[in-house]
């Protein structure tokens, strides 16, 4: 197996079995025999798998950097028009067929059994997409409340839903242009995030003003600016609302979060009061939020915890049939989370618990 990897994904031998030995790539042999990046290596990224009963290697959807400073990005780092889609609430999934059926593959790289089964209800739609386009990996965000990894409401999709917002080729990880990809996907019936629109550089800085405002106003997290041929990396600009959001919701374990996750929030709003020249009053308005939303959460962990209760979050989860749950309940405990399972009418209550706290 060392052989062929070395083969395939262009790196030496002694590195992959260094990586396999300090567990950085993990095999797996279910549900068939994979091998999984955990971290990058050489120009492999982190969460890319290789299917190693016939090789074929779905790269790791790469990091999309964060704007702070809204104007500087859009006259740096594009080149001339800029696409704005919406950034939704939800988790990364790549969607992957091999031997006639779908899997749903996570940032991380892990198949993920709960989001495959669930995925799996439009398998006509998708079967036909990837048989037609068999180099292609569909990448999607998952939203909804009903699934194990971000509970977020939305009216398109209340318990689950996902929505394409790239296609990129299996091996090389080249993305399909902007236009070329909502023409298929139109094509195929297959949903996208929206797209706002597509500006000139010169104009875009306002208009996607203008959208992030309507966004913030309906509690929506943001967009992402990319380039219509794909020739620069994405960048994503969030809303108030969803940096205050995560921020609350973070603070309600704060010892299982990386400080970067708050602090790189924390600096967009910084930079957001000053790019949008706020007035005192805006800017004091924003400062209580943020305030009661690292305040408030952390109070009511330190309370619980001084009552002896555990710090846990919850998620609401739908299943066919036991053997869809069994599969679940073993593979989340597999990937190391501590939870406990409850009944709760026709739904299981899965309750993640963060230890640190």
């Amino acid at each position: 197996m060392i052989e062929k990897l070395s083969k395939v994904l262009r790196i030496e031998e002694w590195r992959l079995k260094s990586a396999i030995d300090r567990g950085i790539i993990q095999i797996n042999e279910k549900p068939f025999r994979h091998i999984i990046f955990r971290r990058d290596i050489s120009h492999i990224e982190e969460g890319t798998v290789v299917n190693v009963e016939n090789y074929e290697t779905i790269r790791g959807y790469p990091k999309i950097r964060r704007a702070f400073y809204l104007k500087p990005v859009i006259y740096k780092h594009f080149k001339d028009k800029i696409a704005v889609e919406e950034k939704l609430n939800g988790y990364n999934v790549r969607i992957y067929l091999y031997k006639n059926k779908i899997y749903a593959i996570t940032r991380g790289g892990f198949i993920c059994p709960y989001t495959t089964h669930k995925i799996r209800k439009y398998n006509e739609k998708l079967i036909k997409f990837l048989s037609d386009f068999d180099d292609i990996v569909l990448c999607c965000e998952v939203i909804g409340k009903k699934n194990p990894y971000v509970s977020y409401e939305y009216p398109e999709a209340k318990d689950f839903g996902f929505f394409v917002f790239d296609l990129r080729k299996k091996f090389t990880n080249e993305p399909i242009n902007v236009m070329e990809r909502y023409k298929i996907l139109e094509e195929y019936e297959l949903n996208s995030v929206r797209l706002f629109g597509i500006f000139n550089k010169q104009e875009a800085y306002e208009n996607i003003l203008k959208i992030v405002k309507v966004l913030d106003e309906e509690h929506r997290e943001g967009v992402v600016l990319k380039d219509p041929f794909m020739r620069v990396e994405p960048v994503k600009y969030t809303t108030t609302n969803a940096n205050i959001d995560c921020i609350r919701k973070g603070f309600e374990f704060p010892f299982d979060m990386a400080m970067s996750y708050f602090f790189n929030r924390v600096i967009c709003e910084a930079f957001k009061c000053f790019e949008l020249n706020l007035n005192e009053n805006e800017i004091e308005n924003i400062a209580k939020r943020l305030g009661l939303s690292i305040l408030k959460p952390f109070v009511e962990c330190i309370k619980k915890v001084y009552e002896n209760n555990y710090i846990s979050e919850k998620f609401i989860l739908e299943f066919e049939n036991e053997s869809i749950y069994k599969e679940t309940i073993e593979f989340l405990r597999r990937q190391g989370l501590s939870i406990l399972v409850e009944k709760d009418e026709d739904n299981i209550v899965i309750n993640k618990i963060y230890s640190s706290s």
